[in-house]
């Protein structure tokens, strides 16, 4: 069954991509989403994307259960699936609300524009004081504690109903080889923080003031924040090249259990994976095909395969063993559009759901590993009148690079 994308004009039909085949259907869309200019550093391009139409966008999807499923997006989105059919919920903001989070006691989260968070326990939404006006876009457990980040490096952490501050605002870059380079201010040279994994905070980096070889956002090469025995933080490159400047840390899968199954994602499309000696290392080739393609979203299913989705408009599959030095294991592109995807979410391969730049519109999917088939239905999803969108917001939430 064929699914088309109405979130921007001139898309050809949208088919799933088989094993071996390769699928040029475009170019990835340009200028994703907006924040207000950025004037800390004139080196630093964030560029004015052309105004857009008002767009019904869902950016993330989790859930507890078969029925028991959420999705999140634009203009303050929020649709809930009993089972039966989804219904939108709700929250009280026309803002964006950018991420989900799936806590450990079966509580979700919800973080957006404005510094908006939302708890949903028993099936209710209600919101919390985060102490912050700046927009969140990513919430996680760190080192067993619930954290939100977003703009401008704003970091919160939660304790019982309340969040505050992480009071480290020091911060020590180190090199590859793990020897200190320079002392940072997290408020003066972090850009945004995006995604909060267990064992690291990803985002994006730079210092204004710095005249020697570029080592934050521009020839980043990827980087984390993290603590430090020594030091309140480390700020660390994942390795690697610097292929592309402004690189971003986008996504995460993380696991506190089993360091083989954490994971994250950069806005060029490189994956990196957790070793048991607590060091990042780098899955080639890049998933992506094309400069500023990202990986948006990772998810797991219980056999440890990895599951993108890209901006690029890919759905990427990868068993644990894949190795492309070693040549062990597999990757394959199950869907290659044009139209990015943001999030992706399943209870099992079978039961897949994927969100993006769809108007109004959730993909329900069904993967078979074994015999490397995927079918997927469009479910259409109906925003109220009062969710229209205007030129002047971000549509993804996030910031742009």
């Amino acid at each position: 069954m064929k699914f088309h994308a109405t979130a921007t004009a001139d898309h050809p039909d949208l088919r799933p991509r088989s094993r071996g085949r390769i699928l040029l259907l475009g170019v990835l869309l340009a200028s994703l989403a907006a924040l207000a200019a950025c004037n800390k550093d004139a080196s630093v391009t964030f560029p004015t994307p052309p105004p857009t139409e008002p767009m019904h966008w869902l950016f993330d999807v989790t859930g507890r259960a078969t029925n028991d499923i959420w999705a999140c997006g634009n203009a303050g989105a929020m649709f809930h699936y009993d089972g039966n059919e989804w219904s939108w919920y709700d929250m009280g903001t026309d803002q964006p609300i950018v991420k989900l989070y799936l806590a450990d006691d079966g509580a979700i989260y919800a973080v957006g524009h404005g510094g908006k968070i939302w708890r949903n326990i028993g099936g209710t939404w209600s919101a919390m004081d985060s102490g912050t006006s700046e927009d969140l876009y990513g919430i996680g457990s760190y080192l067993g504690n619930i954290h939100a980040c977003g703009n401008d490096g704003v970091l919160r952490r939660l304790s019982g109903s309340t969040w505050s501050g992480v009071d480290r605002n020091d911060m020590i870059l180190r090199d590859e080889q793990g020897a200190p380079v320079d002392t940072l201010s997290q408020r003066d040279d972090v850009v945004a923080l995006l995604t909060v994994n267990n064992f690291a905070i990803g985002g994006a980096y730079y210092k204004p003031d710095y005249d020697g070889p570029d080592i934050g956002i521009l020839g980043t090469r990827g980087m984390i924040l993290a603590e430090d025995n020594e030091f309140d933080w480390i700020l660390r490159p994942l390795g690697g090249d610097p292929i592309y400047l402004e690189e971003w840390v986008f996504s995460n899968w993380s696991d506190p259990d089993d360091m083989t199954r954490n994971y994250l994602g950069t806005s060029e499309g490189w994956l990196y994976r957790l070793n048991t000696d607590n060091s990042w290392v780098l899955d080639i080739p890049k998933v992506t095909k094309d400069p500023h393609g990202g990986i948006r979203d990772i998810w797991l299913d219980a056999d440890a395969n990895v599951y993108l989705a890209t901006d690029e408009g890919q759905i990427v599959f990868q068993t644990p063993d894949y190795s492309f030095v070693a040549d062990t294991g597999e990757r394959r592109t199950l869907v290659d559009l044009t139209t990015p995807f943001m999030g992706i979410w399943g209870t099992d391969p079978g039961n897949l759901y994927l969100v993006g730049l769809f108007e109004d519109m959730i993909i329900h999917a069904s993967y078979d590993v074994v015999t490397d088939e995927l079918t997927w239905e469009e479910i259409p999803v109906d925003f109220p009148a009062k969710a229209a969108t205007g030129p002047a917001v971000d549509p993804l939430g996030l910031p742009l690079r």
